[in-house]
């Protein structure tokens, strides 16, 4: 075989590499879909949105437009533009993310590649892939998905933008080919634009380390801020463009957008989504902020605690271990500074904010390996075996802490772990290590004892489908929040129950009974059913296929429609029947909503049905349904 015919096939091993990552992480998590789960508030959304250009602009949570959901509804476009075209089901609203995944996990190892080498850059994506609550919640239909692919778009532009890897190698610190760097970082500007579609303010908390990376290079300080100035302007224009549009379409013209007191796009994304989530303080009921207590307490100790050590913090040891080894070798080069201050930007943030999901943690898997996979690079090319073992060693020593914090769950393979360890100890300092096989085993045995216990957790995810809070682990962390408690801004706790992701109060029976009502009594009506919040609603939504009222937005807090606007609907023949939920979950919402907003819309049009409107017992019939439909068509 010729020379050139060996150039060729090496020159498609990476690639092939890459497709191989891709193409099983993709496999193994889409394997299951058909069994998974989905989040039905957000499926209701995506099926909504595929009815009209319109509801997929803005978001809507319902068929006929009222009211849009409380983020900026990006993430949800693709899926939505899929349920419209091949119809609703959960291949259709699961699968881009999937795909999502997979498809950031080969970005993130490539990147890394070109700034180490192959097997670096395959460990990295290895650690992403494994991460267990990434791993979760890419199975479900939440945005996280669509955000980690975007932000490790970031990452691989920010590398071009700093010089690095243009040959494959990590040029000397403060040297490198700086051609183009405007223009890469310009591109990763408007990547993270594109992030902020997904999840907004959380987007920009890569921004300052950017900064910090971008001000190591070797150019005149007016260059750099000028280039940074450039980029950030751009990035903030085209991060704002939907907020500005939304901003300049008159309010009759689009739906009222959730979750805020004015109607405003500006006040959703930066009180509602931003200053309220980081105070429990009266302050932030001027942003109808509801903190979710799923992650436990704010605080230092957050990411180790019950309900998020055993999601993201495998890794997190390892990852300051990295640090300070890539310091120690003064390997310090401007993305190895970038991922470190993103990393610390990121643990201070999940510390800090006031109540989260787990899921939310999950964009710390780039960082985390890239800095882990950059730092064992460094150490084997420096042949620094003491280096590479306290690595790996903190990373199996943490997943022994966290065994035993998580009882018998997976036990087994922390014990493969560890014995994968001594192996890799045995092989960096005796003379085996000179041994052909034993040099083709080496990284093998290194990537089993570095992450066979996250591993595990993460491919349990698949006969584990969990929506409403994507998690990865023991049945008493899969059940979400450690209280069962709602977190309010005024500091207090009421008790909640999850949120049902089916109809799960009301049994095939009865919700045969209501719709037989529900369609024998319609009339016409433009809605079947007018509902009370829709978290309620959604499952309906998405069982009935028909436009039901979500009656004050996602949590009954919003004031969509008025009491007026309802008695109007009534009168239009827009509605008719209302279902209200007496479940112990649509009481609590209930009563969650009249706390913090008394005498809301919401609560208005409830005491006006119940004084107006015909209840279903009234007419001699009944059902032992934990619901009551009335018909406001026949007054009492």
């Amino acid at each position: 075989m010729g020379s050139g015919s060996i150039e060729t096939m090496t020159k498609f091993v990476w690639p092939i590499k890459l497709a191989l990552l891709g193409l099983v992480t993709a496999a193994v998590f889409a394997s299951t879909l058909k069994s998974g789960a989905y989040n039905h508030y957000y499926a209701a959304i995506e099926y909504s949105m595929s009815k009209s250009l319109s509801n997929l602009f803005f978001g809507a949570i319902e068929p006929l437009g009222s009211i849009s959901l409380d983020k900026v509804p990006g993430s949800f476009w693709l899926p939505a533009i899929m349920v419209h075209f091949f119809g609703f089901s959960i291949w259709a609203i699961n699968l881009p993310n999937v795909l999502a995944f997979a498809l950031g996990t080969v970005v993130l190892a490539h990147t890394v590649k070109t700034i180490s080498n192959q097997t670096w850059g395959l460990v990295a994506g290895l650690i992403a892939a494994t991460t267990p609550v990434l791993a979760a919640v890419a199975q479900s239909n939440q945005p996280e998905p669509a955000f980690f692919l975007s932000l490790t778009l970031v990452i691989f532009m920010s590398t071009k933008a700093f010089g690095l890897g243009r040959s494959g190698k990590v040029e000397i610190p403060g040297e490198q080919n700086q051609d183009g760097s405007l223009k890469y970082l310009t591109l990763a500007g408007l990547v993270i634009a594109l992030a902020f579609q997904s999840y907004m303010l959380e987007a920009w908390a890569i921004w300052p380390a950017l900064i910090v990376g971008y001000l190591m290079l070797k150019k005149s300080w007016l260059i750099k801020i000028r280039d940074l100035a450039i980029a950030g302007s751009l990035s903030l224009v085209a991060s704002l463009a939907w907020i500005i549009v939304v901003s300049f379409v008159p309010a009759s013209n689009r739906p009222y957008i959730g979750s805020t007191l004015k109607n405003s796009a500006w006040e959703m994304v930066f009180g509602y989504n931003g200053l309220g989530r980081f105070s429990q303080s009266h302050d932030a009921l001027a942003y109808k902020s509801i903190a979710p207590s799923f992650a436990g307490p704010a605080g230092i100790g957050r990411l180790f605690n019950h309900w998020v050590a055993g999601e993201i913090a495998w890794m997190i040891p390892a990852t300051v271990v990295a640090i300070a080894l890539l310091t120690l070798n003064k390997r310090f080069n401007p993305f190895a500074a970038m991922m470190t201050t993103w990393f610390a930007t990121l643990f201070v943030m999940y510390s800090a904010v006031a109540g989260m999901h787990q899921f939310y943690t999950a964009i710390l898997a780039i960082p985390m390996a890239s800095l882990i996979s950059l730092a064992l690079f460094e150490a084997f090319k420096e042949q620094k075996r003491s280096q590479v073992l306290t690595l790996v060693a903190v990373a199996t020593g943490t997943a022994i802490l966290l065994s035993i914090r998580y009882g018998s769950y997976l036990r087994a393979v922390t014990y493969f772990q560890i014995a994968a360890l001594v192996v890799l100890a045995i092989f960096l300092f005796t003379r085996v290590r000179n041994n052909r096989y034993i040099n083709l085993t080496l990284v093998p045995v290194l990537i089993v004892a570095l992450i066979a216990t996250p591993a595990a957790w993460a491919f349990k995810t698949r006969h584990e489908p969990s929506s409403f809070n994507p998690v990865a682990g023991p049945m008493s962390v899969q059940k979400g929040a450690p209280t069962h408690k709602l977190a309010l801004p005024t500091g207090e706790n009421i008790d909640l129950p999850p949120a049902g992701q089916t109809n799960m109060y009301d049994t095939k029976s009865d919700i045969k009974s209501i719709l037989a009502y529900g369609k024998s009594h319609r009339a016409g009506s433009a809605y079947l059913f007018a509902m009370f919040t829709a978290v309620d609603a959604s499952p309906w939504i998405l069982d009935t296929k028909e436009p039901i009222l979500p009656i004050g937005g996602f949590n009954g807090s919003d004031p969509v429609p008025t009491l007026d606007a309802f008695k109007k609907m009534v009168l239009t023949n827009k509605v008719r029947l209302v279902l209200d939920n007496t479940a112990k979950d649509g009481m609590a919402r209930k009563a969650i909503a009249a706390h913090l907003w008394p005498n809301s819309d919401s609560q208005q049009i409830l005491d006006w049905v119940i004084g107006h409107c015909q209840h279903f017992d009234d007419r001699g019939q009944k059902w032992e349904a934990k619901r009551d439909i009335y018909n406001c068509s026949i007054r009492h």
